[in-house]
């Protein structure tokens, strides 16, 4: 999901070690985020547009939280969301898959609905990164959403386990980190 992908530029390092960065402000990390999604816009953004996508991810940061807590939108957040997406125009183009996964025109192909964007920019971006949180509450549980309860790393995921009880982002690194700190404290002894 694109939204988590840019609610995690905001990094904090998972180890404890109290490292954090701003992954908005890399070059090589806005690229990967875009070419992922297959955005455009220039790299790096100017400082006015750094300022409105840190802004938004600090918005989108908050919705989430109270979409953890079991809060809904309100109507003005939802009209600051609509807002985000009507600036960043989509069209749709309906493709044809050929029965052996290629492209083509027979008639027992699978068809799939396509975004494009024709836009570039940062105001595109917004509105994908806006659209990609609205799909995600139009189409899926809002209440599957996630903080990793390792408290050093705040890292948000989509929980789609069938328990529905994940808690932490990556077992074998935040799973793993907590309980040898679990360990640890139980074995120390009580300084006296």
């Amino acid at each position: 999901m694109l939204w988590l992908d840019f609610l995690n530029t905001d990094y904090h390092d998972w180890r404890g070690t109290g490292k954090d960065e701003d992954r908005l402000e890399r070059a090589d990390m806005v690229n990967r985020l875009l070419g992922t999604w297959k955005l455009s816009a220039p790299v790096p953004p100017s400082a006015q547009e750094l300022e409105e996508l840190r802004e938004l991810r600090s918005w989108l940061r908050l919705l989430t939280e109270r979409l953890i807590r079991g809060e809904a939108l309100t109507p003005g957040e939802l009209d600051k969301l609509n807002g985000y997406m009507a600036a960043s125009p989509v069209v749709f183009r309906l493709q044809l898959e050929a029965p052996d996964g290629g492209s083509g025109n027979e008639s027992r192909g699978r068809y799939r609905l396509e975004e494009e964007r024709p836009g570039q920019g940062w105001a595109e971006v917004k509105g994908a990164v806006a659209a990609s949180f609205a799909r995600m509450l139009a189409r899926n549980e809002p209440g599957r959403i996630r903080i990793c309860d390792n408290p050093d790393c705040l890292w948000v995921f989509y929980d789609e386990t069938r328990s529905r009880t994940k808690r932490f982002c990556d077992d074998t690194m935040c799973g793993n980190l907590m309980k040898v700190r679990r360990f640890r404290a139980k074995r120390k002894p009580d300084a006296p």
